[in-house]
């Protein structure tokens, strides 16, 4: 156990001291932050749209798509002259080197959240202070699943021709739970909502994050390239599941108060008769 935490720190270190000595990572992640915060400033008009109403999915889209812009840089540099096969020849586990890219990427993408909290807040003046531990739970978890999903299919991308471009096509299908679920329990924190109504989205983003971990320990073992397919194809149709069902929970609500909103004007009307 200890020789296998040794070779998971050694490998969390290496990447977190490369990275922060070149920061290329975390440069382009941040421009990338600051540039989407300045567009939405100018693209949308606070006298027509509350913030705290669209902030919540501004905030996770930058989060998705920075990070994908640095997860997709992840085994670039052990690719250069063919570093990373004298990795895998080392006698550290393959899956304790997946596990510390894991671990390296989470921390970089810690960092890009909440540097996108400090954008958003100045650009739309939103105070997060109420709720900031319960919004960083929900960032936090749902990062995590992201971070290990990002990581997996940067490792499979990685060695395709295609490159860092297969990247957001492989994650994305996978990331609809994490995004319908985060943006879910991070909307209704902002508008001051009790912490009860969300905990319900903190486990399924806790259990989608633990079970992104897993499969991707489980994948690295080296379990066979049809079983990494058919394991993407299952979780893509969970996914697909998770989304409809969502997306007909919201139309049943929008048909509910639509419903009962002729009959407060109905009711208006007679009062106002009478």
């Amino acid at each position: 156990m200890r020789r296998y935490l040794a070779q998971l720190w050694v490998v969390v270190w290496k990447d977190l001291v490369v990275e922060f000595r070149s920061c290329e990572r975390v440069g382009a992640m941040a421009g990338f932050t600051v540039l989407i915060g300045v567009l939405f400033n100018y693209a949308i008009d606070p006298t027509l749209v509350r913030p705290e109403e669209i902030a919540s999915g501004l905030v996770w889209l930058t989060v998705v798509f920075a990070g994908t812009l640095g997860l997709g840089r992840t085994f670039e540099l052990e690719a250069q002259d063919q570093a990373f096969q004298g990795v895998l020849m080392t006698p550290a586990a393959r899956d304790a080197i997946f596990l510390g890219k894991v671990l390296s990427n989470y921390v970089i993408v810690l960092i890009v959240t909440l540097l996108v909290l400090a954008v958003f807040g100045l650009f739309f003046a939103l105070d997060w202070s109420d709720r900031f531990w319960a919004l960083l739970a929900a960032l936090a978890l749902g990062g995590l699943g992201f971070v290990a999903v990002g990581t997996l299919f940067s490792a499979i991308s990685s060695g395709t021709a295609m490159g860092n471009t297969l990247l957001p096509i492989l994650a994305f299908p996978l990331l609809v739970p994490v995004v319908i679920y985060g943006t879910s329990a991070t909307g209704r924190l902002l508008v001051g909502r009790p912490f009860a109504e969300v905990e319900g989205n903190l486990r399924i983003l806790a259990a989608f994050a633990l079970v992104a971990v897993a499969v991707g320990l489980m994948v690295s073992i080296d379990l066979g390239q049809q079983f990494v397919w058919l394991l993407w194809l299952g979780v893509f149709v969970f996914s697909m599941y998770t989304a409809t069902m969502a997306a007909l929970g919201a139309m049943y609500s929008q048909l509910k108060a639509a419903d009962r909103e002729p009959e407060g004007k109905s009711d208006l009307e007679l009062g106002r008769l009478s």
